[in-house]
């Protein structure tokens, strides 16, 4: 599920984060794939 601190200055969001993914700047159609990076604290 999305976090809710989202953007640049904003690292609340990934430090409860579990993968970060990987969009491109002009966004996906829904229901696209993505790659997804997870975090070293994740797991």
């Amino acid at each position: 599920a999305p976090v809710s601190h989202v953007g640049s200055g904003m690292l609340r969001g990934l430090a409860v984060a579990d993968v970060v993914l990987v969009v491109p700047p002009g966004g996906v159609a829904a229901g696209a794939s993505v790659e997804a990076l997870p975090l070293p604290w994740s797991g």
